[in-house]
């Protein structure tokens, strides 16, 4: 892991996703982008051409200034930050960036107000970016330990898998699987097919739970609170997918899970 990008737009969510994103980056040697997109000004009838273009200006002058100081407030000898302040909108820059192995972003939670990187332009992130990306909510601090990957027993997520393995080993961090049981889910190939190949290809001592839950969002901050999981790793393949993990009415919830961070892989096919 060779680059991680962290979109900021100077909250105290996109603060902490940044910190969170240092301790990532110094167990893999990573260097960090810091990417901050200006929205362009509303159209004013009264400003001119001129003033319109003076006032952009200055709002890149001030956020580069913001983005100057945070990286001489964390950066050291160790740790290599670059920048990137750009106009725009946040999807169209997010896999312009050549080379990033990780996004790392934050969420206020679903208490809080929505920022501008919090709501709409997180979950379009996660619906069309194909890197992987990571959602922090903002109380928490860097904890990696125990891993769950909700696993929907598909063969396609072993590419995603294997992916997760190897984030996990290089955090020297344990991952488990669980599997979310609602009623009148398909069953297309065998649980038990699919669980013997996952032994197969990733090791007999692999540990599947399986938990019966109504609601998977619920079901799955039951489980991360009882056993204590520090991160959960969700494979994603569009948006009909991600929206059985956050409530489809709210972007309030864009990450849904303010109990633990939650890293999304985008499945290949």
């Amino acid at each position: 892991m060779k680059k991680i990008l962290v979109p900021i737009d100077f909250s105290e969510a996109s603060i902490n996703a940044l910190e969170y994103a240092i301790e990532i980056a110094k167990r893999n040697q990573s260097a960090i982008t810091l990417l901050h997109v200006c929205s362009p000004p509303y159209a004013d009838p009264s400003m001119d051409a001129i003033s319109t273009s003076q006032f952009l200006q200055s709002i890149v002058e001030n956020a580069n200034a913001q983005i100057d100081t945070l990286i001489t407030t964390y950066s050291s000898a160790t740790m290599v930050m670059n920048k990137q302040v750009l106009v725009g909108a946040l999807n169209s820059f997010i896999d312009q960036e050549d080379g990033t192995d990780l996004i790392v972003m934050g969420t206020t939670g679903a208490s809080d107000t929505i920022n501008k990187y919090i709501g709409s332009n997180t979950l379009s992130v996660i619906n069309h970016t194909s890197i992987p990306l990571m959602v922090v909510p903002k109380q928490l601090k860097y904890q990696v330990n125990k891993v769950i990957y909700a696993t929907q027993l598909e063969f396609e997520e072993f590419d995603s898998i294997n992916r997760a393995m190897q984030f996990c080993n290089h955090l020297n961090a344990s991952m488990d699987f669980i599997h979310i049981e609602t009623e009148g889910e398909l069953d297309i190939v065998s649980d038990s097919a699919i669980i013997a190949k996952m032994k197969e290809k990733f090791g007999e001592h692999i540990l599947i739970h399986f938990y019966n839950h109504s609601n998977v969002i619920k079901g799955l901050n039951e489980f991360i609170d009882e056993h204590h999981y520090d991160l959960l790793i969700v494979a994603h393949r569009d948006r009909n997918f991600i929206t059985r993990f956050i409530d489809p009415g709210s972007t309030k919830s864009i990450a849904l899970y303010s109990h633990a961070p939650v890293l999304f892989f985008h499945l290949k096919y």
